[in-house]
């Protein structure tokens, strides 16, 4: 794994509920079922999933992460 995880501090200094540049992100599988929705993308480190490479899902750059699709938007389709 290259580099480290955020400590609980970093965390909410710089993925805190009052940052505004925030965005929530919907998880789906390669179904279209949905899964799941995170407050940030920061938020599905918990659950094993990279932030950037879900931010790159979500624009469109990558298709999938870890089997999984991403969205900023709710209403996904495939």
């Amino acid at each position: 794994m290259k580099g480290s995880k955020w400590n609980d501090t970093q965390r909410e200094k710089l993925g805190g509920k009052n940052n505004p540049n925030r965005k929530p992100v919907y998880c789906y599988d390669l179904g279209g079922d949905f899964i799941k929705k995170y407050d940030a993308a920061i938020d599905a480190e918990d659950d094993g999933f990279d932030r950037g490479m879900i931010s790159k899902v979500c624009r469109g750059v990558n298709k999938t992460h870890k089997g999984h699709i991403f969205s900023f938007n709710k209403k996904w389709y495939i």
